[in-house]
Parts: C-alpha cells; structure tokens; sequence
C-alpha cells in the first residue's frame, strides 16, 4: 500500500514535506508512515485519498502504469473568447493510462461545457487529446478530434468534434448533438471568416465527480 502512496504522491509532482503539510503532519512522521514504521488507519487513508485527489481503493491497488494530464481549459461551441485557459490556480489532475503508443507525445486536458456533443460527451465530461501527428494524418478521420477556430478578430473557440471525408475528399467536423443549434457540419478545407485548427485526436474521456 505505502509503495502505491509513494508511486501516486510522485505523479502529482508532491514531496513528502508537500504531502505531510497538507495532512497537517511533520515529514517525519510521514516519512515513517511512507515506510510502514506507522499504521495507517483508515481516516488516515481518507486524507491521503482527498490530498492526492484519489479514491482511498487507488492507495491499495495498482491499476497499471498511469501517467498524470492536466486539465487545463474547457471546450465549449459557440464560445469565442482570447482565451479559454483557466488560471493557474484552477488547473487540476487526472491520470491516464501510460499508453506506450502514446509515449512522447503530449497529452491535454479539458472539460466539455455546452450540448454540441452531448451525444459522445455529455457536460462535465473530461476529455483528454494527444497533439495532432500531422495535418495530414490518416488516422485522424472517423475520430473525435479536438479543433480551434480563429476569427479575423482573434477570438478562438475551441470545441470537440468528429472528423470526416467525404466522397469528394472533403474534410467535415460533425457535431454529436441532441441540440437543433448544434447539427451543422463544419467544413475545414475551406471555412468562411475564420481559420480552422485540428489540435489533436480525443485518447481518453471520464466524467468528473464534482
């Protein structure tokens, strides 16, 4: 258990010194509790648990190699703004697994707002994406691909959507949408008034418990 305590304190980037203030302990206690000199009680567990941002099962249990992303932002359609990035002190973690596929390549967090997609990924979602590996990557089509739009003005929206060639070899972003504003195809060949990005391809999502 104290070997999964140390593993998951590392992924979120914590000292003992960082987890023990945060128990309200001095590191030498915690050092002793780390190295199985204490008992760890069960409301003990449930601190540890609320400190890494964990179930207290995750303290007992290792479930595969994992890999932390931040969530950073949300992805909203319609939403034009300078910029969809929270501040700093909003940021939180998640953890994914360590997909050797994936290794090298970085990995984004956000959190779906609005109906544009609640088909796939209903409000509240997490969604995790991987940088684009390539404009012109095969691999990308008939997936859920997260995309930046850039008006004249400079507003940006960014929004998840699925990406899709026609017969004519013409690129689509296909919105998931119960919602009539949502159901219009987007094109990316050529869009009008604005600039069309693809970011990345959707790896991961969950939903978050708030």
């Amino acid at each position: 258990m104290t070997d999964q305590i140390k593993k998951l304190r590392k992924l979120r980037g914590l000292s003992q010194a960082d987890l023990a203030a945060m128990l309200g302990i001095d590191v030498a206690n915690y050092n002793r509790l780390e190295n199985q000199k204490t008992e760890l009680t069960l409301s003990r567990m449930k601190q540890i648990g609320e400190a890494l941002r964990c179930e207290p099962i995750e303290l007992i249990a290792d479930f595969g190699r994992t890999r932390p992303v931040s969530v950073r932002r949300y992805l909203e359609a319609g939403s034009w703004l300078k910029s969809n990035e929270w501040p700093d002190a909003d940021w939180y973690q998640i953890l994914v697994p360590d997909d050797l596929d994936l290794r090298g390549r970085d990995l984004h967090g956000a959190e779906a707002r609005g109906p544009s997609m609640n088909k796939v990924y209903p409000e509240g979602s997490v969604i995790v994406y991987a940088d684009a590996p390539g404009s012109n990557d095969e691999s990308m089509i008939n997936s859920h691909v997260v995309v930046e739009r850039i008006r004249i003005d400079g507003q940006v929206e960014i929004t998840v959507k699925k990406l899709v060639r026609d017969e004519d070899g013409k690129h689509w972003l296909m919105p998931e949408s119960t919602d009539p504003r949502h159901q219009q195809p987007l094109q990316v060949d050529h869009p009008e008034n604005h600039t069309v990005n693809i970011l990345g391809p959707v790896r991961y999502s969950l939903l978050r418990n708030n």
